[in-house]
């Protein structure tokens, strides 16, 4: 078998963004394979030209509702509504009185790609053919003692 040939940078095509090092943590965690870091060009502008889109990972807190019983630790994934495109960007509105926010503005919705592949997903999770809770236990079992006690389910 021939080996295979080193990626460059437009070889990649999804952003993955985490903005803390605990979500970039608990991110890897989930991915097949981590590949080398590639050389970094001194003026860098914009390095993969081939990025077709990015997806924000991250840990949120709990926000349980009337409409959906969410807490610390569920999976999430941000679907567009008739009111929102997906996510909310904390400084496009504004705060009201009494506690309440006005949306002032959205965030443009995701690729019909992603919206396609999340549709797929949300079959499988209906039907019982979602592999995320073998994922989950794959985690924990290659875990270390020292992830065990960053990583951990809610109690």
């Amino acid at each position: 078998m021939a080996a295979k040939a080193p990626l460059c940078h437009n070889d990649y095509t999804i952003g993955w963004i985490c903005a803390l090092p605990l979500e970039m943590a608990a991110a890897k965690l989930m991915l097949d394979a981590i590949h080398p870091n590639l050389p970094r060009p001194s003026t860098d502008q914009n390095t993969f030209r081939s990025i077709q889109f990015g997806l924000m990972v991250g840990i949120g807190g709990g926000v349980p509702s009337s409409n959906a019983d969410i807490r610390l630790g569920d999976i999430v994934v941000s679907q567009p509504a008739d009111i929102s495109g997906g996510v909310i960007q904390y400084d496009l509105g504004k705060a009201l009185s009494g506690g309440r926010f006005q949306r002032t503005g959205m965030l443009n919705r995701p690729p019909k790609v992603l919206l396609t592949a999340l549709a797929t997903l949300q079959a499988h999770h209906f039907t019982d053919d979602s592999r995320v809770l073998e994922f989950i236990s794959d985690i924990q079992i290659k875990t270390t003692p020292r992830r065990a006690t960053t990583f951990t389910r809610p109690t």
